[in-house]
């Protein structure tokens, strides 16, 4: 069941601020659970947020390990989506920490590029997906 979490705590947890539209999620291996943290206009409708379809998807669980959805996106803040043809909690794509889109290429070893802010540090390596 999903819990409520407060404002700063789940920020904190999921690694990324508060984003207008898009919802941005973590799931913590560590502690075999996922943290969603609602868009801003989600919040705004002032209703439960545990009613939310994000929340209702990830009432379901999530499905870890290879070949899965998460298979690279654990323990990282990623966009959220809701799968179309099973309802499950998907990841949509890895977010930039600064500025919580989603960046354009991923590179070996968790090195991330953005197109509004560069790469997080020396991109030394090749490119591998996105």
């Amino acid at each position: 069941m999903t819990r409520l979490e407060p404002n700063g705590t789940i920020e904190a947890k999921v690694g990324a601020t508060r984003h207008q539209s898009k919802h941005i999620g973590r799931a913590v291996s560590s502690e075999q659970r996922v943290y969603i943290l609602h868009s801003q206009d989600c919040v705004d409708t002032g209703r439960d947020l545990r009613v939310c379809p994000y929340s209702v998807a990830l009432d379901e669980g999530i499905q870890t390990g290879t070949d899965t959805p998460w298979e690279d996106a654990e323990d990282k803040p990623v966009e959220l989506e809701i799968d179309e043809n099973m309802g499950d909690l998907i990841p949509a794509g890895i977010v930039c920490h600064i500025c919580n889109a989603k960046p354009v290429t991923v590179y070996t070893h968790g090195r991330r590029y953005c197109d509004d802010h560069g790469f997080e540090d020396d991109p030394t390596d090749t490119e591998t997906t996105r």
